[in-house]
């Protein structure tokens, strides 16, 4: 799993003005001095583009023999705030599965997402059990045939697989908790 940030390029900045700090006094000394800071030249990267950084380095592993398996949203509810007017603030970041080979240990199950109080109410539900297909004005009341399950048993089902967006809090210390109980017990044992 690899994280990756983006950022968006500069335009045509350029940073060979000359400063005007030197102990105190007002000379003019070029203490900084880069003929450019931007993507001027870049054959597709325009001023104010996103670069898509993340996507770029997924191609790239791909092409070095990589396998990209899935693209997971980080999805923050409290993102930190920017300054600016002509475009919506990042919420989110990438974060990139890749494996060495097409076979890998994943264990869906040690992931699972529990069921959600509505899906093990639907189960408890009675459900049509005399549904006869040779009497087509008999319509189905639903599509599960057979006994309700007790709240034990459906609460005992396994859960959905897990998504590829991952909603967590910002920050380092969250992020460095929360994230690998959802990929951790997928991946430590050895290839099957």
């Amino acid at each position: 799993f690899w994280n990756i940030g983006d950022s968006y390029s500069s335009g045509g900045r350029k940073t060979n003005k000359p400063q005007t700090v030197a102990g105190g006094s007002e000379q003019d000394l070029p203490l900084d001095y880069s003929p450019s800071r931007d993507m001027l030249g870049h054959p597709v990267i325009k001023p104010k583009d996103l670069c898509l950084i993340p996507f770029r380095v997924a191609i790239s592993a791909q092409e070095d023999g990589w396998w990209v398996r899935s693209v997971i949203i980080w999805s923050k509810p409290n993102p930190m705030p920017e300054s600016v007017t002509d475009r919506p603030t990042e919420s989110h970041e990438y974060i990139l599965m890749l494996t060495k080979s097409s076979r890998y240990y994943w264990d869906a199950d040690a992931v699972r997402e529990r069921q959600l109080p509505q899906s093990v109410a639907r189960m408890t539900r009675s459900h049509l059990t005399d549904y006869d297909p040779n009497y087509p004005t008999q319509g189905p009341q639903n599509l599960h045939y057979g006994e309700k399950l007790s709240e034990e048993e459906a609460e005992a089902m396994p859960g959905r697989n897990i998504r590829s967006v991952f909603n967590i809090p910002q920050g380092y210390a969250k992020l460095k908790e929360d994230l690998p109980v959802a990929t951790k017990y997928a991946i430590m044992k050895e290839m099957v």
